[in-house]
């Protein structure tokens, strides 16, 4: 019976399917809670009367919810944090205005588990992100996209022209591959590969030099002679 509730509640983390399940049922959890404010406090405004303590502005907390919900869904780690802090804090701030409204200490135990299994997904899909990047050099790396490189270069087709990856020189292979060995892969989507990631990264990367070269000179015009 232990070790049935201690699944259900606390379940094993073992593989990506249980990692994205646990992510998933946390935003189910946020979700939940998203619409139950929400109610809640549409309730309020229409009666004009507090419900449950609620006054109408709890619609905010409840937009919060949905948009932690959202990104939970698409498995953010960083949304998954920020969503068991902003229920903790929504939580202690209702029972601290409204103390007689003890059931929500029994609510909010049923559904914390959720919001910390969901970080506990989070943290083994990034683990297994970062130990899964290729430890490849710059020179294998530009060996396997420069293929790549080639053929959308000399494609006639517009949407491939128009989506076609920019040449790289070699500093900016090894940066990449830094990157990637940090674990610092926010491109990598799903079904992405590795050239349409690098084609994200590298874009992203020259779009930042560019606008902190404009910087530069433009505070250097800027300065008396």
């Amino acid at each position: 019976m232990a070790n049935g509730l201690d699944d259900k509640w606390f379940p094993t983390i073992s593989n990506p399917q249980n990692a994205t399940q646990a992510m998933h049922n946390g935003a189910y959890a946020a979700s939940l809670v998203a619409v139950v404010t929400g109610a809640i406090n549409v309730a309020a405004i229409l009666t004009q009367t507090p419900v449950l303590g609620a006054h109408g502005w709890g619609l905010i907390d409840a937009t919060l919810f949905a948009v932690v919900a959202w990104r939970v869904y698409r498995l953010s780690l960083p949304w998954a944090i920020a969503g068991l802090v902003l229920y903790i804090l929504e939580r202690v701030s209702a029972i601290l205005l409204h103390p007689h409204l003890t059931y929500r200490i029994v609510i909010i135990l049923m559904v914390l588990p959720y919001y910390w299994n969901a970080i506990r997904g989070g943290l083994y899909l990034r683990r297994t992100k970062t130990a899964n990047s290729p430890l490849i050099t710059p020179e294998e790396l530009k060996a396997s996209i420069q293929p790549f490189e080639s053929n959308t270069l000399h494609s006639h087709s517009a949407s491939v022209q128009e989506s076609r990856m920019p040449q790289a020189n070699e500093d900016e292979y090894s940066e990449f591959l830094e990157c990637m060995r940090r674990g610092e892969r926010k491109f990598q989507k799903a079904g992405y590969t590795l050239h349409q990631e690098y084609a994200a990264w590298l874009k992203d990367y020259r779009k930042k030099r560019a606008l902190a070269e404009a910087a530069r000179e433009k505070a250097s015009s800027n300065r008396p002679a």
